[in-house]
């Protein structure tokens, strides 16, 4: 395997045209945006915890049972409901307050820092690289830190080992495809 200088972002790509929120209430403006609401619902919110993403799953069927909703959490991850179209607006409000009491951890919607990013880069070039060769997957090269960090500053891409033969690992190997989020959250605090 070698180690690259040379830019790993496609060509054409650009910077993201959505930008990363940089505070809570940015986050959960756009979660306003994704619940397809104009404004937040009239019950007075306010976050009891953040979350991970290993735990929005659950915790989103939890919250959303106590708000009178049956939601299941699919085998691929996510969540799934079924009500009539005329409780879309109720479901989409519920769904936000659940967004809102129990928002992610901002270092999984904020823009990366170094530090996160050094976490990425750690674990891609290691742990996953290790996961991948066991199952006779080969990556040819891999960036230096400074061009993962300058892609990334750059342009938003975020170099991975497995770009363009994702479906392949994710059917043929048991490789966690993300560092442990616990690892995410340290370097961000």
């Amino acid at each position: 395997m070698e180690v690259t200088e040379e830019s790993t972002v496609p060509d054409g790509m650009e910077s993201p045209d959505t930008p990363y929120p940089s505070s809570e209430e940015e986050y959960f403006e756009q979660q306003l945006q994704f619940h397809r609401l104009d404004e937040p619902p009239e019950e007075d919110v306010s976050p009891e915890r953040v979350i991970t993403p290993e735990e929005y799953d659950e915790v989103t069927r939890e919250c959303m049972h106590d708000q009178g909703w049956e939601v299941e959490v699919l085998e691929d991850g996510g969540v799934s409901a079924s009500f009539p179209d005329d409780q879309r607006q109720a479901f989409n409000e519920a769904s936000y307050i659940c967004a809102v009491r129990y928002p992610l951890h901002p270092v999984f919607y904020e823009e990366k820092t170094e530090e996160v990013l050094s976490v990425y880069y750690e674990y891609f070039t290691g742990d996953f690289l290790e996961c991948l060769n066991h199952y006779s997957i080969s990556v040819d090269e891999v960036p230096s830190f400074q061009v993962f960090l300058e892609d990334y500053q750059n342009s938003g891409w975020l170099w991975r080992p497995d770009r363009g033969m994702e479906d392949q690992v994710l059917d043929e190997t048991s490789c966690d495809r993300q560092p442990p989020d616990e690892s995410l959250v340290e370097a961000y605090e």
